[in-house]
Parts: C-alpha cells; sequence; structure tokens
C-alpha cells in the first residue's frame, strides 16, 4: 500500500508491513477548510503561514 516514508517504521512495528522501494513521483495534498475568527489555533496559523510561504512544498 502507498504510504509516506516518515511512517515507515511505524508501520513495520505496529502491522507488520515490509517497505519495498520509494518513488520521488508521489506527491501528497492537504486541503484546509477553515472560517476566520478573531482567536486560531496556533497550529492552524502555522500551517497557514507555511502554506503561504511556500515551506509545506519542502517538507
Amino acid at each position: 500500500m502507498p504510504a509516506p516514508v516518515s511512517l515507515g517504521e511505524h508501520l513495520a512495528k505496529m502491522l507488520e508491513l515490509v517497505q519495498v522501494g520509494t518513488t520521488p513521483d508521489m506527491q501528497e495534498q492537504f486541503h484546509l477548510i477553515y472560517s476566520a475568527r478573531k482567536l486560531m489555533h496556533p497550529l492552524l496559523t502555522r500551517l497557514l503561514q507555511a502554506g503561504e510561504s511556500g515551506t509545506l512544498l519542502n517538507q
């Protein structure tokens, strides 16, 4: 099954899966839906800032 490389160790331990390869062509997209409020959750603020600066694309 396709899975992020960052989960490889966890999947190996918990589900006894074995990584058979990787591909640089795979991409993951995240969509964030929110309503603007006076007080936003700190994680939401960081995600929005990272998305605007393009730093999410480099990780």
